[in-house]
């Protein structure tokens, strides 16, 4: 949707296929992930989990006591498989509803 001048500094994880990228995942270095996206048609083959446990392990090596997202509503209970906690109300971003969730690295 946008770039941010963060994006350099920024942890990227992609998964490609022979036509291209099909997905990706964002870390920056105050331990947030976004930009979370896989293309409609590979949905549902383990793409979106892989690109979190690679942004997951780059945390934890980073040594990031927690990581925060801002994930979809509707996949809230996506990233609740992997631990992850909602903290706080919903909210807009993008014209579409999110909540923000948390999870600590220090028990995972």
């Amino acid at each position: 949707m946008e770039w941010e001048t963060i994006d350099p500094e920024c942890a990227w994880f992609v998964a490609q296929a022979a036509d291209g990228l099909v997905g990706i995942a964002r870390l920056t270095s105050t331990g947030r992930i976004g930009r979370m996206a896989v293309l409609a048609g590979w949905r549902g083959k383990s793409i979106g989990s892989s690109l979190l446990v690679m942004a997951l392990d780059a945390a934890r090596q980073r040594d990031m006591p927690h990581v925060v997202l801002h994930a979809q509503s509707h996949a809230i209970a996506f990233y609740q498989r992997f631990g992850f906690a909602v903290a706080g109300s919903e909210f807009m971003e993008a014209g579409i509803p999110h909540r923000v969730m948390e999870l600590d690295l220090r028990g995972h």
